[in-house]
């Protein structure tokens, strides 16, 4: 699994449509320097070429725009918006399961007990992009989360709305409260 993280200087780029370049990792486990990539922006279909052709399955990034966040996840690609910090202790983060911390939330974006960012709308469901790690464990940090009785994914609930009005991201069964 490969993890690309926009980057400005040594920090998280604020946003993501006008980032230059990416910072790409393998793997979970594995230490090491990031690959970094210079993104030509003349359209969101060469930035997902960009993603797609060195296999990254996760997205890092500041603020993104709704069409070309929806246009990644359309792709497969798991988006992690509206994180902030240096790029070294986001990927450390990344690499640790750590990346819901509110110390990487970009000011004013998100809400509050660690869950970040916007819903992802796909193909009509209603869910939220943000995942608790597999095994989590049924309140992930305070934060309640929903799984799925399939596969066993788990993603973080979203107060006032049910378990069940969600779908899984990987296999699209209904989901239940852990």
């Amino acid at each position: 699994m490969n993890a690309a993280f926009s980057i400005w200087e040594d920090r998280i780029a604020p946003v993501f449509d006008t980032a230059s370049r990416l910072a790409v990792v393998t793997g979970t486990r594995t230490e090491g320097p990031p690959h970094v990539v210079t993104m030509r922006w003349t359209s969101p279909v060469e930035v997902i070429a960009i993603l797609l052709e060195r296999h990254v399955s996760v997205l890092v990034c500041g603020a993104i725009s709704r069409p070309l966040h929806d246009a990644i996840v359309d792709r497969n690609i798991e988006v992690h918006p509206f994180v902030t910090g240096e790029l070294d202790d986001v990927v450390r983060a990344w690499r640790t399961g750590r990346l819901h911390e509110d110390r990487f939330r970009m000011p004013g974006c998100g809400r509050a007990n660690g869950v970040r960012g916007r819903r992802t709308r796909r193909r009509g469901d209603r869910r939220d992009n943000v995942h608790a790690p597999f095994g989590a464990s049924a309140v992930a940090g305070g934060q309640a989360v929903c799984r799925c009785p399939r596969c066993g994914r788990e993603v973080f609930h979203t107060p006032g709305v049910p378990c069940s009005a969600n779908r899984c991201p990987d296999c699209h069964a209904p989901l239940v409260r852990a």
